[in-house]
């Protein structure tokens, strides 16, 4: 049986997977047409998909291997994806991203929601099922 930790991580994270989609939605023609605009580069809609497709097959390679079938390892690759994302979002933020735009309220609350989710992988019941050792005195 999973436990409560893994259960409430997987709401989260579907969650923030499906905004992910919506954001991907609503930006659609914004990034295509950034795409197909960069200098010396004959990339389209077709591009985009396909970035999409695979950013999607990773989410969902991530959430198998944390909530069904538990990695230690991919718990980790995890943490760090949503470092870096974190990091991403900053840096756009500083360079000049609008605020207040649906899309980045949105992108926002996705990474509150995946910051929530990431925070659930170090609870004591989750550090079970990932088989790592757990003091006593943090036993559920």
């Amino acid at each position: 049986m999973r436990p409560a930790s893994i259960v409430n991580f997987e709401r989260l994270y579907w969650a923030s997977i499906l905004l992910g989609l919506l954001i991907t939605y609503l930006s659609w023609d914004a990034t295509v047409a950034a795409v197909q605009f960069q200098p010396g580069v004959q990339l389209g809609q077709g591009f985009v998909a396909a970035i999409a497709v695979v950013g999607i097959a990773i989410q969902l390679l991530l959430w198998y291997f944390i909530a069904r079938q538990p990695s230690l390892v991919v718990k980790w690759i995890f943490v760090v994806l949503f470092a870096l994302g974190v990091l991403g979002v900053i840096y756009n933020f500083i360079g000049g991203a609008a605020l207040g735009e649906i899309s980045t309220i949105l992108t926002i609350l996705a990474y509150v929601l995946r910051g929530l989710a990431t925070w659930l992988l170090f609870r004591p019941d989750a550090k079970i099922w990932f088989g790592e050792d757990v003091p006593e005195a943090e036993a559920p």
